[in-house]
């Protein structure tokens, strides 16, 4: 079960960081304290009209916070982890250990202020379990001869909520779409000279064809995210080689809940209930959308549950079949 109350940390004085507009005037940089949390610039536009709410898609003022959290500390740990990153259009990959790279976050927790002095909401328990649109972000750089730094590859991660309606009603459905991918786009700032991976969640879901808002830049590679059923999370993205598996940074998913979700799935399937019954492994991957690495773990803890289950391959395709006596 995945623990949704992550603490959230708070916010220190802002220190100067090494930045794409550093790098280009050539000024000395100071580094950055890892998990830094600073205010975006205050961008506030009047409050939108409600939407009737979709009962079927509501989500509450603590599950959008839950979520966001959740999404921003399972990137960072992801980050943690990662030693090179790649620069699709220099066709190189670039060490992104500690000491090669800074790690921004910045929150609109004075937007979420000013938005909740124009609703006339004074509450401050409200406040303290808001979304905030958090972004958590990663800037690699290389050094040259002379110890400039030099951006190469951004990796950040952004979170979106119709803060206006979570004030107004602690509840919204109201899915997001072209704004709320301005929105993210405008706190990151991809600038040239640089490689972006950016991903961006929407707490409440996104509407469809969403994807085609995202920006169509050569230095630039993004997705939506989403929460599914469970554990379970959806990625939108172009089908593009450039990724090189980078996406899964934004999936909070980890390899051990996805399966435990591929062997709920199987063991609840109405056709392995039955005698002979069986399964084609390439059809439950695909419906599942996991790695094949994945399903096979799956399969394999569960046929050491169940002896009475086995593969078999039939005409070039692998099935998970129930013996029939």
């Amino acid at each position: 079960m995945i623990e949704f109350a992550l603490a959230r940390e708070a916010a220190d004085p802002v220190e100067e960081v090494a930045g794409v507009d550093d790098v280009e005037s050539g000024h000395e940089e100071q580094s950055a304290r890892e998990d830094e949390v600073i205010a975006l610039p205050r961008a506030i536009a009047l409050p939108r009209a409600s939407e009737p709410l979709d009962p079927a898609r509501a989500v509450t003022v603590d599950r959008a916070r839950a979520l966001e959290e959740l999404f921003i500390a399972r990137f960072d740990d992801a980050m943690r982890r990662l030693y090179r990153v790649p620069h699709p259009l220099d066709e190189a990959l670039y060490p992104a250990g500690p000491r090669d790279r800074v790690h921004l976050k910045r929150t609109r927790s004075d937007e979420v202020v000013d938005l909740m002095k124009r609703l006339r909401v004074y509450e401050r328990d409200l406040l303290d379990t808001m979304p905030l649109d958090e972004v958590s972000e990663f800037r690699v750089f290389t050094r040259s001869l002379f110890g400039k730094k030099d951006v190469r590859v951004v990796v950040a991660a952004c979170a979106v909520s119709p803060l206006d309606e979570l004030i107004a009603n602690r509840v919204s459905s109201r899915a997001g779409g072209r704004s709320e991918v301005e929105r993210a786009m405008a706190a990151v700032q991809p600038r040239e000279g640089a490689f972006y991976f950016i991903g961006i969640l929407s707490t409440t879901g996104w509407e469809d064809g969403a994807e085609c808002h995202l920006p169509a830049s050569p230095n630039i590679l993004s997705c939506l995210v989403e929460n599914g059923s469970g554990t379970s999370w959806q990625l939108r993205h172009a089908d593009d080689q450039r990724w090189s598996g980078m996406q899964r940074l934004f999936d909070p998913e980890s390899t051990r809940e996805k399966i435990d979700r591929v062997k709920q799935h199987l063991v609840e399937h109405p056709e392995l209930a039955l005698r002979g019954g069986h399964l084609t492994l390439e059809h439950v991957r695909e419906e599942m959308s996991v790695h094949d690495s994945v399903l096979r773990a799956a399969v394999t803890e569960l046929l050491h549950r169940d002896p009475d289950l086995s593969v078999h391959d039939v005409s070039g395709r692998e099935i998970l079949k129930r013996r029939r006596i």
